[in-house]
């Protein structure tokens, strides 16, 4: 498998995807402005190909683009790209979507994982992606972008997740994670909280 960082600082989306041939997948990383715009120009340049994406600074070598337009294109794996909706109420409704998505990229342990972008909820998308992933061993990675909107397959979505299976066709994918904090022996309830702008207010 193998991973291209492509990326414009001026936000110039043909610029930025100019040297990107027969992709399996990619993931658009943009601005607020251009967020609409882009995501309907990526479909238009590569029709068909499996595409999440959403508002979001990246940061790439030594690079760091916070207003610019930034794609990552991966070759080598087999991907399928779909999306959950209605995360704040019930996106276990649509979680056949991940199944088929698996089942469609053969994905399975030592050489899959799932790449996330969401709009926020993130305890209970979570939950309801590891309802698949789990048992398979499937690891989860990604995040929560701006804007509380996504884009899938060259269409845009409020309150949703969009989600990328993808399985390495040359080698395995090991995922790893670290912990910043110490454990310090408190407890602590919150007991007011604000999950749709990820705030915590009240312990």
């Amino acid at each position: 498998m193998n991973l291209q960082y492509h990326y414009d600082t001026s936000g110039n989306l043909t610029k930025a995807v100019e040297n990107i041939i027969q992709p399996d997948a990619l993931i658009l990383l943009t601005t607020a402005e251009s967020l609409e715009s882009h995501v309907a120009e990526l479909e238009k340049t590569f029709p068909g190909i499996p595409s999440i994406g959403g508002i979001a600074m990246s940061y790439g070598g030594t690079h760091t683009i916070e207003q610019g337009v930034t794609v990552i294109s991966l070759y080598g794996t087999d991907c399928a790209a779909d999306v959950l909706e209605q995360l704040s109420t019930m996106p276990v409704k649509y979680i056949t979507r991940l199944k088929k998505a698996i089942e469609k990229t053969n994905a399975v342990s030592g050489t899959s994982a799932c790449f996330d972008i969401c709009s926020g909820h993130d305890g209970k998308l979570v939950t309801t992606l590891n309802m698949m992933l789990a048992s398979r061993n499937i690891p989860l990675i990604g995040g929560t972008v701006d804007g509380g909107k996504v884009a899938v397959n060259g269409k845009v979505y409020e309150d949703a997740c969009g989600f990328l299976i993808l399985r390495n066709k040359t080698g395995k994918i090991c995922t790893y994670k670290e912990n910043l904090y110490t454990a310090t022996g408190d407890q602590f309830l919150a007991t007011k909280t604000d999950p749709d702008n990820n705030l915590l207010i009240e312990v």
